[in-house]
């Protein structure tokens, strides 16, 4: 039996409110990184201050795939695969052809490392795993195939253009 209009309609505004509430409070968080580092900027590298605040940019689309998707299918967590890979097609994409290559660092460990963050997969394997082990042993395979086949193709393309 499906929930009546009204109900869906609130489940949804409740879930906007959950990503806005959610960007909020990394936005927050980051702004005081921000002071933070400003303040102590002469005692470590700026750099890791770029990387941390990259990384809100990527860990909010990574929480939306996984809530709207994982649960789609049975046998695999369809928002965690599209995670990993557009954290690895993005990541890749930037190595070949960003010019300003520290800048490109950043954003490849900043915002693509928590797109494509491991604890996520680590997590789906494990349930997976208890579950069955030959679906687990699958869904790995697939996670690091379609990675790694994107980052051959944008390799290959980016010789092309070049």
């Amino acid at each position: 039996m499906s929930m009546p209009q009204q109900q869906v309609d609130s489940h949804n505004q409740v879930n906007k409110n959950r990503y806005y509430e959610i960007a909020v409070i990394l936005f927050i968080i980051s702004i005081e990184i921000i002071g933070f580092s400003i303040a102590f900027s002469s005692y470590f590298d700026l750099n890791y201050l770029y990387e941390i605040l990259f990384g809100p940019i990527g860990a909010l689309p990574r929480y939306i795939l996984s809530t709207k998707l994982n649960y789609l299918f049975s046998c695999f967590q369809l928002g965690t695969l599209l995670s990993n890979w557009f954290g690895t097609v993005i990541a890749f994409i930037l190595q070949v052809t960003c010019i300003e290559k520290s800048v490109c660092y950043q954003i490849q460990f900043g915002s693509m490392g928590s797109l494509s963050t491991v604890s996520s997969w680590a997590n789906d394997t494990i349930n997976n795993f208890e579950k069955n082990k030959l679906r687990s042993l699958l869904y790995n395979l697939g996670t690091f195939g379609v990675c790694i086949i994107s980052a051959i193709i944008v390799n290959e393309l980016s010789k092309i253009n070049n």
